[in-house]
């Protein structure tokens, strides 16, 4: 190797680890663990928690997989929720009763 081959890949070494702009990611990525041990014991923290860290990915200007995975969570989360499935139980029932279609309950 070269100096000039020497040179280069020091050079392309410290490029890759003096990148800053990876510190929103990490700020993200521990939003979103944190978000998801609180889903264990409350659920509408851990749903703020995901609200966070949307706000926190709008407000940095980028959508990518910690946003996603936190909107997963949160489908889950209502998912999980009783007052959901109440809803979805009292719809069935309606639309049984009263002979809507499929076309009429869109």
């Amino acid at each position: 190797m070269s100096d000039d081959d020497d040179k280069a890949y020091n050079d392309d070494f410290n490029n890759d680890y003096d990148d800053e702009e990876e510190e929103p990611d990490d700020d993200l990525e521990n939003q979103y663990y944190h978000s998801e041990a609180l889903v264990e014991d409350d659920l509408e923290g851990a749903l703020e928690s995901f609200k966070n860290l949307l706000a926190l990915e709008k407000k940095g200007g980028t959508k990518g997989d910690w946003g996603f995975k936190s909107l997963e969570q949160m489908v889950k989360i209502y998912l999980k929720k009783k007052d959901f499935i109440d809803k979805r139980e009292k719809i069935i029932t309606f639309r049984k009763i009263n002979d809507i279609t499929s076309r009429d309950s869109q």
